[in-house]
């Protein structure tokens, strides 16, 4: 499993690095490409209901069930969805196609897995980046660790859009 997933490949230094410039990259550049793509399907009538995991979101009240729900968007769904998008499905295909194949394939498959319209875009560009950086590195720990500070930035703005509300 090292082997394949490269799990033992990267620095933790250059881990933390890494990550911590892509959390950045993601702050300034997902939160505004899904608000465009949130106006974009507004003005073209297309309905786009928030992600049912955003929804399960929202009705939280208590802070243990908030603290709950980051954790386990935060640390355990990365793991879970990179070993099984770039460790397993981006692996397989790029058995039978090329790499740039496997990588458009594999990202497009984890975006519609999220089965939701209005974020089907940004979560492809996601994949797309995650698939590359498993590519470049040959380690997952990279794309687990852009996916984590993906999943918190949203999971912050969220939050923050729950306070105001």
């Amino acid at each position: 499993a090292e082997y394949q997933f490269g799990l033992g490949r990267l620095g933790t230094f250059n881990l933390l690095r890494f990550t911590l410039v892509v959390c950045g990259a993601i702050f300034f550049l997902e939160l505004p490409l899904s608000h465009v793509v949130d106006r974009v399907m507004n003005w073209l009538q297309v309905p786009h209901p928030p992600q049912e995991t955003v929804i399960t979101f929202q009705k939280y009240k208590r802070p243990d069930e908030i603290a709950l729900f980051m954790f386990t968007a935060v640390l355990i769904v990365p793991v879970i969805e990179e070993l099984f998008f770039r460790g397993f499905l981006y692996a397989f295909l790029k058995r039978f196609t090329s790499t740039r194949g496997a990588i458009v394939l594999s990202a497009g498959v984890f975006a519609f897995a999220h089965v939701n319209l209005g974020s089907a875009l940004p979560l492809w560009l996601l994949g797309i980046f995650l698939a590359t950086a498993y590519e470049h590195t040959g380690s997952l720990l990279l794309p687990i660790g852009i996916h984590g500070c993906f999943n918190l930035v949203t999971a912050v703005s969220l939050l923050l859009e729950k306070s105001t509300s």
